[in-house]
């Protein structure tokens, strides 16, 4: 993995045009992924237990209000869908996660190729699992996020991101009557386009 960041990283260097300066009024559109367009396949003794692939987005909208530092308001989604192989009993399972909230962004240049990018969500979590036999989390609350990292333009107005995050979810299952609490780490690649 630390290859693959740091081969992004010389890649993005390599086709930067230059930093530049935020100015006020400008609209910043993000997309961006936590890498994990991925397959997992668990294996016991050479029998596959289970097969998952797992897709997640997250969209930004940030208005600038002053020069570099702007509000607006993130959306996040992950799904995940599992399939268990006869061994383990067979069947399937879909999980979903959304976080929806307001941002605070920071977008300043660094030095001739990067700039420093940040920000913060406080927003609203909601979290789904459901098998064959029905839902078995249905899980809401309170979500956090911040997320610190570099963004090259390789054009004026298109920029590729690099930055890292934390989030922290607290809230309750319904179904199972319990407290979730859960803090990740992680990666985010993503394009920025803005909007003068």
């Amino acid at each position: 993995m630390k290859k693959i960041v740091l081969g992004l990283l010389l890649v993005m260097i390599a086709v930067s045009v230059e930093a530049r300066e935020i100015e006020q009024g400008t609209v910043k559109l993000s997309g961006a992924t936590n890498a994990s367009f991925f397959n997992t396949t668990v294996d016991v003794d050479g029998d596959e237990v289970t097969d998952s692939d797992t897709f997640s987005l997250e969209v930004d909208a940030i208005y600038f209000f002053t020069k570099n530092i702007g509000v607006g308001g993130t959306v996040a989604f992950e799904n995940e869908q599992t399939d268990f192989s006869a061994a383990a009993g067979g069947g399937s399972e879909e999980s979903t996660f959304t976080v929806i909230g307001p941002t605070v962004a920071v977008d300043v240049p660094l030095m001739e190729s990067l700039n420093f990018i940040a920000d913060a969500t406080i927003g609203f979590f909601q979290m789904e699992s459901e098998d064959d036999f029905g839902k078995n989390l249905d899980a809401d609350g309170l979500a956090w996020q911040l997320s610190a990292g570099v963004a090259m333009f390789p054009a004026k107005q298109v920029s590729l991101d690099l930055t890292a995050f934390y989030q922290v979810l607290d809230g309750e299952d319904s179904v199972n009557d319990v407290d979730v609490e859960e803090a990740s780490m992680g990666l985010n690649l993503g394009v920025s386009v803005y909007f003068d």
